[in-house]
């Protein structure tokens, strides 16, 4: 998937925000190992998907999962970095829990390349 440096910029940024954050908050299980999963498509409509998931803590056996236990404590600034990514793309972005993950989505329509080397071409940042 080809982006504009603009787009490609805040796509880094988000990804970065979001490993951080998966990496700090995963499950680590008895063994200590989390799994953490990146993945860039195209979806639907034009769009592409950028996805970060991490393991959850399982629910202990014979209860009902307090969801608030399970997902990551915030203290909103980070929430406020992923939105201006988001914004940045004219995109959107969710995140939650989702069969024993948490998972990160972004979805956005990416740039024409014309209009990036265009930019390029008039001199312009």
């Amino acid at each position: 998937i080809r982006l504009v440096p603009d787009q490609a910029v805040a796509v880094a940024l988000f990804l970065a925000e979001g490993l951080d954050n998966a990496l700090k908050h995963a499950w680590r299980g008895p063994r200590g190992i989390a799994s953490v999963g990146v993945s860039f498509t195209r979806a639907a409509e034009g769009r592409v998907a950028l996805r970060v998931t991490n393991t959850l803590a399982p629910p202990a056996e014979g209860t009902v999962p307090d969801l608030g236990a399970l997902l990551p404590a915030s203290d909103g600034f980070g929430e406020k970095l992923l939105a201006a990514f988001a914004s940045q793309l004219d995109g959107s972005f969710t995140r939650g829990p989702e069969a024993g993950q948490y998972v990160l989505r972004l979805s956005f329509i990416p740039a024409a390349l014309e209009a990036g080397e265009e930019r390029h071409r008039r001199g312009e940042s």
